[in-house]
């Protein structure tokens, strides 16, 4: 038994659940696939006749027609006779043409007849075929193929459609204009000249982004994979009177150069956007581009077509990655920009309220009992005794009359205290605890875990200044001591 395909399915096609502007899209498709996949040559032609690579779109509401005109490479007979083979994909799905889909169903979704005339640069003929969508979904499957005799410098592909489904009035007309200027944004700032009627369709970016106190753009590249596929892209955060608003922010996704989903109806993962339908500040403000180059997308390029927890990752990702930018896009302050704080401080910030205020730490921080005296003494000197037979890590002098022993262990247990030190007349030693898990938290590069040691051993020296200072211990003094000597001992370059 062999399955059977039937020349009624075309008539299923006016049932495709196609945008106006996503049915145009896969015209410009084509015509900029056939462009890119045969450059050198098109470009060395547009520059013999002094023209730029254009594509036209002319809209007769009176004669409720549209046209679609390129000068790209156009279609020799066997070309033409393959993209009329329904359902055949193109030799080449390098490019934007890729089901070998997009023309048929785009086209018999938006008029019940159509026809292409076009000839291929260096070919002296041209070809015309007709194409009545009832006709051929009740079998009649000849499309009535003329040719003429053209100039072999000529390239062009012309599509016009007839007596369409659904007019191109008011906010649709509109819509078309402003979605198309958007998901060929690449397209236009690399030379194509798009044109609906005469207005030329350009998108237009003119975002003013925040920037930090030392200068620094909110506005970052990214890089990372998903279940072993590429994803990349930019993040900016317009700043206040910079060109922001609902329908200029969002994050455009990019396949392949071309907009899949973007302005003026961007994707807002809710990780970072939260709810779709709120219209707050980082709703207005948080921008950026996501190109998805390895990730499938719809038959009608509308949408990508998440396979398992693809978007949850890549959402995921996002927000760990421009929570900052997030939490600034949010703010108020009609202040300068660089008021702003840095992106760095304000995402250390956050992880500290996060942790701070999570489950775990309010419940060990409020119902933990503090140790008697005697208990938390001999706690400490478990350390010690367990270290008082080893050799120090690191001994050192600090000035002429001070020495610094530092001990480094990973034998003792992760419930022992991260640290001690003890104090024996003009020696200070320092004993840190390697298998601790806040070190095991902080010590994963060389930066970190200096800064950690530098912590233990200023808090053994503030202890050993304020043991050889007459009078009664003060915290403030011991703030103050801790301060000081960080100020002159901060570690670089490790």
């Amino acid at each position: 038994m062999e399955a059977k395909i039937t020349p009624s399915v075309i008539g299923n096609y006016a049932r495709l659940s196609y945008t106006w502007w996503h049915a145009i899209a896969e015209f410009i498709d084509n015509s900029t696939a056939s462009y890119q996949s045969n450059r050198k040559l098109i470009d060395k032609a547009l520059v013999a006749s002094d023209s730029p690579f254009t594509i036209r779109i002319e809209h007769d509401n009176k004669a409720n027609s549209l046209r679609i005109e390129d000068n790209a490479m156009g279609m020799d007979l066997d070309e033409l006779d393959r993209a009329m083979d329904i359902g055949r994909a193109p030799d080449n799905t390098n490019y934007r043409n890729i089901y070998g889909m997009g023309l048929k169903t785009a086209a018999c979704w938006a008029g019940e007849e159509w026809s292409i005339r076009t000839t291929k640069l260096g070919v002296d003929k041209e070809y015309t075929i007709n194409f009545n969508v009832d006709a051929v979904a009740s079998g009649e499957l000849d499309l009535h193929l003329q040719e003429r005799d053209v100039d072999e410098d000529l390239h062009y592909t012309e599509l016009i459609i007839t007596d369409l489904r659904k007019r191109i009035i008011g906010t649709t007309l509109k819509k078309c204009k402003d979605y198309l200027s958007s998901m060929y944004r690449l397209d236009t700032r690399d030379g194509l000249r798009l044109f609906w009627g005469d207005k030329e369709l350009r998108y237009e970016e003119q975002y003013e982004y925040l920037t930090a106190r030392d200068g620094t753009e909110y506005k970052k590249d990214f890089k990372f994979k998903v279940n072993k596929k590429q994803v990349s892209g930019w993040v900016g955060v317009i700043r206040k009177g910079g060109g922001g608003g609902r329908t200029a922010a969002g994050f455009a996704i990019l396949h392949r150069n071309r907009m899949i989903q973007c302005q003026p109806d961007a994707w807002r993962p809710t990780s970072l956007f939260g709810d779709e339908a709120s219209n707050d500040l980082v709703n207005q403000r948080l921008v950026g581009e996501i190109i998805l180059d390895d990730f499938k997308v719809s038959q009608q390029k509308d949408a990508i077509l998440w396979q398992d927890d693809e978007e949850e990752k890549v959402e995921k990702e996002l927000k760990e990655r421009f929570k900052d930018y997030a939490k600034a896009a949010k703010k108020k302050s009609d202040g300068d920009p660089p008021k702003e704080s840095d992106p760095h401080i304000t995402a250390a910030v956050d992880e500290v309220v996060d942790k701070l205020t999570s489950d775990d730490f309010v419940s060990s921080f409020t119902m933990t009992e503090p140790l008697p005296n005697e208990v938390a003494h001999s706690a400490l000197e478990a350390v010690k005794e367990a270290l008082k037979d080893k050799q120090p890590s690191e001994s050192f002098k600090i000035g002429p009359a001070h020495t610094v022993s530092l001990w480094l262990s990973s034998e003792i247990s992760e419930n022992d205290p991260n640290f001690c030190y003890e104090i024996p007349r003009d020696v200070i030693n320092v004993y840190v605890n390697m298998k601790h898990p806040h070190f095991g938290q902080v010590g994963q590069d060389a930066a970190s875990a200096a800064e950690y040691l530098l912590h233990c051993a200023i808090d053994a020296l503030v202890a050993k200044t304020l043991a050889d200072t007459p009078g009664e211990y003060n915290e403030a003094n011991a703030v103050l001591l801790k301060s000081n000597y960080l100020k002159s001992a901060r570690p670089t370059g490790l």
